[in-house]
């Protein structure tokens, strides 16, 4: 795999705020990220030469972007990928800027989940694995795991909810902009043990939108942009349900490895120097801790404050 570092830069960024949307549709929301977008990039639909949105339920096909922005008669690719859905849209166009294919494209992540039935994203579960599985049960399934085989508990996964709020009140956008102390977060309504109200993100609207060039062709369009360091992006073999051992490891490491090595650094000199070990019992919290933080940062400096569907 070649090294995509540098190679890509956002000129222009856009985002709805994220909430309980009930007078917008799917199409209100990308328009809003969209022409924020290319207000901040200073073009004009007409020059985009290619799109790439990422929904999970809430549209179908190329059409979810090229019917409310009127993009006719350019390649549109719709993407789906659970949780890395609006990552994986980054993604893949970033690698057809990359290579050459086009020199101006637009990319979408929305999701319009309030008024449509679910209370959340529907998992992957088939009629007999899994059936009736939600996404707080399934990572309430992961944090027990993870309690049993590192010895953390509760109050280590509600520092998370605290800091997630902290940022929130912080950015006029997110859904929640109020703070919560540790005794809050530690005493929420439990939804799936160990996982309480304030661990668990909402049932929330909101589209975000990225503009991306060569970095060579940057300077042309917006003299203020930003670069694309590193993206990874592993799937493992096994269900959610049975992969909170070995194989969620295999998955966080691969990701985790991607971004590593686009950067030039070799991995186990970075977890030495970073933690003067390469002792597993260290290295899997830590990598887990990381691998997240990379896939943020890049969600972060792509399409969202926090990207569709990463909402604390």
């Amino acid at each position: 795999m070649k090294n995509l570092s540098d190679r890509v830069a956002i000129i222009g960024m856009g985002c709805t705020k994220f909430g309980e949307h009930w007078d917008k549709s799917e199409e209100d929301l990308i328009v809003e990220a969209a022409y924020e977008a290319f207000e901040d990039a200073g073009v004009e639909p007409a020059q985009i030469e290619a799109g790439w949105v990422g929904t999970l339920v809430s549209g179908i096909s190329g059409q979810a972007l090229s019917r409310p922005l009127k993009l006719q008669y350019i390649p549109v690719t719709r993407i789906e990928n659970m949780c890395a859905t609006g990552q994986d849209a980054l993604r893949n166009a970033a690698f057809a800027v990359a290579a050459g294919a086009y020199d101006l494209v637009l990319v979408v992540g929305f999701e319009k989940l309030k008024d449509s039935g679910y209370s959340g994203l529907p998992g992957a579960a088939s009629s007999v694995i899994g059936a009736g599985n939600t996404a707080p049960g399934a990572f309430a399934l992961a944090a027990n795991r993870y309690f049993h085989k590192y010895g953390t508990g509760k109050e280590e996964l509600a520092k998370i909810s605290v800091k997630n709020h902290y940022n929130g009140a912080r950015n006029k956008k997110a859904h929640f902009q109020k703070e919560i102390t540790l005794e809050q977060a530690m005493k929420a309504p439990m939804i799936a043990s160990p996982l309480g109200l304030l661990d668990c993100c909402p049932t929330t609207d909101g589209a975000a939108a990225a503009i991306i060039t060569r970095t060579e062709l940057a300077p042309k369009f917006n003299k203020d942009f930003v670069t694309i360091k590193a993206m990874g992006l592993a799937v493992g073999r096994a269900r959610f349900l049975t992969m909170c051992g070995a194989s969620l490891l295999g998955a966080v490491v691969t990701a985790f490895c991607g971004p590593i090595s686009f950067l030039g650094i070799a991995v186990p000199h970075l977890c030495r120097g970073l933690l003067g070990t390469s002792d597993h019992r260290v290295l899997v919290p830590a990598v887990v801790l990381l691998g997240g933080a990379v896939a943020l940062v890049a969600q972060i400096v792509a399409l969202l404050p926090g990207s569709a569907g990463v909402l604390p």
